[in-house]
């Protein structure tokens, strides 16, 4: 309920109440009065809990309430997202011309050389105590890119857009690479993990 219209009808029922009250109407209307007087305060004054059982309901309830609630922004976001990506794969699964109009050759290389044949581990080579580095430096990239594309929404949602289509291009773009190249091998494993 829209916390104004809550405000409005508490102060209505108290008044109510205290008019009964005072008049000495029936005990049956007075309790049930006191009875909703009592649960909209509940609501007003209801401790605030920010701790995991909030964030529990939060996951379990509340967000895919809105997930289901707004379905075609959510619809139109993957769209956005999953057909520049297939597109721009099945391109690059053509020939190189596609890949390097996104990329520059170095980068192709650098993405062939971490998942090349060659290599006794995939992805870029570091040592074990980096990890934590990687860790943070993928949760930094990502919410960054989700950081981007909300702040671009600003724009009416056209620099949410770009964001959206740019990552499905270039994604598909390497991915399609790799894949024509001969690396698709090692590349969807470690994407599958991921």
């Amino acid at each position: 309920m829209d916390a104004a219209l809550l405000a409005v009808r508490y102060r209505r029922v108290c008044e109510n109440l205290a008019l009964a009250q005072s008049r000495a109407y029936p005990v049956h209307l007075v309790a049930r009065l006191e009875a909703l007087a009592q649960d909209a305060h509940q609501l007003i004054y209801r401790r605030q809990d920010y701790g995991l059982h909030r964030l529990g309901r939060l996951l379990r309830t509340e967000l895919p309430h809105a997930v289901r609630a707004e379905w075609r922004c959510v619809l139109l976001a993957l769209a956005l997202f999953a057909l520049p990506l297939l597109l721009s794969f099945a391109l690059a699964l053509q020939g190189p011309d596609f890949a390097l109009r996104l990329l520059e050759a170095q980068q192709l290389r650098d993405y062939e050389s971490m998942y090349d044949d060659s290599r006794k581990a995939l992805g870029r080579l570091r040592e074990a105590s980096s990890d934590w580095q990687m860790f943070g430096f993928y949760i930094f990239n990502n919410i960054g890119i989700g950081f981007r594309a909300f702040g671009a929404g600003i724009l009416a949602g056209v620099g949410t857009a770009f964001v959206l289509v740019y990552n499905g291009l270039v994604m598909g773009a390497v991915t399609g690479h790799l894949t024509r190249v001969g690396l698709g091998h090692n590349l969807w494993p470690f994407v599958a993990t991921h």
